[in-house]
This record gives C-alpha cells, structure tokens and sequence, in this order.
C-alpha cells in the first residue's frame, strides 16, 4: 500500500519537474531561433549557453548558423558533421525542403524560420548537400601526366583537406601559395612529382615564390611552411619516397636564401 502512495507521490513531483524542463528547452530555443533569425550573433551566443539537457542536437544545428552568421565558414562545417549524426532530420528543415507548418514543433516553430531568414546560409548548407550526394570521385593518379585538366587543382583540393594542412591553419596560415606554385612548377617543369628533384625545386623558389610574395618577411615564413607541408602531405598520402629531399629544398636555409630574394626585387 505504502509503495502505491509512493509511486502516486513519485508522480506528482515528477510530472512538474517534466513540464518545467519542456517549458525551460522551448524556451531557450525559441530564444535562439529568434535571435539567429534577427541576426543577433550575441544574443544566439548567450541562448548556446543556456544549452537544456537532452537538446544537443537541435541546438548543434543553432550553433551552425551562428558560425556561418560570423563568417566563420571552416568552424561550420566542423559543427556540421556532429549536428548530422546528432539530429539528421533537421536538415531539410534548414535546407527549406520540408517546409515549416502552423505547429507547436521546435524544429518547425524555431530552427527552421532562422535558417530561412539567411539565403546565403541556406545556399551553403544546399551546396554541401549536394556534393555529399554526388558520387565519390576516383581515386587521384599522382603519376597520370601533370598536364592533364585539372591535375593541379585537384593536387590542391586534396591538399587543403588534409591533416597537414589542418595543422597549418591551427597555426594562423591558410593555405594560398600551393595552386600558383604548382602552376609554375607544371609550366616550367613538367613532371609528375615522383620525378622532381631538388635543383628544379630551387628554381620555383628563386623565381615564382618571390613573385608571388607581398614581399614581406611574414609571407615568406608562411610559404615554405606551407610547402613544406605539401612535402609531407605527398609523402604520407601517396608514399613519395623523395619528400625528404624536397623537403629539405624549402626548410634548412631556405629562409634566409628567399628573403634574400625578396630583398633584390624589392631593391631593383
């Protein structure tokens, strides 16, 4: 008898605790959603804050937006993928495939109104969808012939999806030299990568890297560390046996030797 008064009385707290943790999560979603609909970056911020228990995949697909609203398109993507595996039906929401109804649902009433205020946001989340569903390109032949269409692109492509690259970009550089120093290389010399030696490498930095250079100190800096990650990029994902001897091009004095040629065509 007294176990029945218990579990009646268990009841009883626990319908209101229910109620006023569903009034706390549309709350602090509707206060998101609106905020992101106006376009008030603070405002979602502060309501990403107040993230209620159990809501953590509808507020990843907040915290998307949020980023996209800042610029910041690289830390997006990043929530992207957990916001996918976390709450997947919220995507054709966002994407304005399914469209929002006259409902009491958080999705509908909160998430949805938000993506559709910011077409550009939207136009993005498409495009990427869109790619996914394109079928997975063929494995790139770093031994096909250099001048082929688009084998310097898709260097490049892959190149800015990789960990050293990554790693880069934690650092503060963004990958930039690579397309025109793979522009040059192909023009001037052209064979496939396993074929480079290090006097071809020699060349592209006396002649292309200052050319393409601001002329600073900095962006000389940053460009053979960036090269140097390609180095280690070829080496790691194709196996090329010679990295280490083109890496060693753009590495041990290959400071001083660049800003030396930075310094003539700044003086001539």
């Amino acid at each position: 008898m007294n176990g029945g008064v218990e579990a009646e009385g268990g009841s009883i707290v626990r319908f209101p605790l229910e109620r006023r943790r569903e009034e706390i999560r549309r709350a602090v979603l509707a206060r998101l959603g609106a905020c992101l609909r106006r376009g008030d970056v603070s405002g979602a911020r502060n309501a990403l804050c107040d993230e209620p228990e159990g809501e953590e995949g509808l507020l990843l697909w907040g915290h998307v937006l949020e980023r996209l609203l800042t610029g910041d398109e690289e830390a997006a993507l990043d929530l992207l993928f957990l916001a996918r595996s976390e709450s997947p039906e919220v995507e054709a929401f966002a994407r304005g495939d399914s469209a929002p109804e006259a409902s009491s649902g958080i999705i509908e009433k909160f998430l949805a109104p938000a993506w559709a205020a910011h077409p550009r946001a939207v136009r993005w989340l498409r495009l990427l969808s869109a790619a996914d569903a394109e079928p997975p390109a063929a494995p790139f032949d770093l031994e096909q012939d250099p001048s082929a269409p688009g084998y310097a692109e898709r260097l490049v492509e892959l190149f800015e999806q990789s960990e050293e690259a990554r790693a880069l970009r934690e650092r503060g550089i963004r990958p930039r030299w690579l397309g025109l120093f793979l522009d040059y290389l192909l023009d001037r010399l052209p064979a496939a990568p396993r074929a480079l030696d290090a006097a071809g490498l020699e060349e592209v930095m006396r002649e292309i890297l200052p050319a393409g250079s601001s002329g600073s100190d900095e962006d000389a800096g940053k460009m053979l560390a960036e090269l140097i990650a390609f180095c280690d990029f070829l080496g790691r994902e194709f196996g090329l046996p010679n990295t280490g001897r083109l890496r060693a091009v753009f590495d041990a004095g290959a400071a001083g030797r660049l800003h030396q040629a930075l310094r003539e065509r700044r003086d001539a």
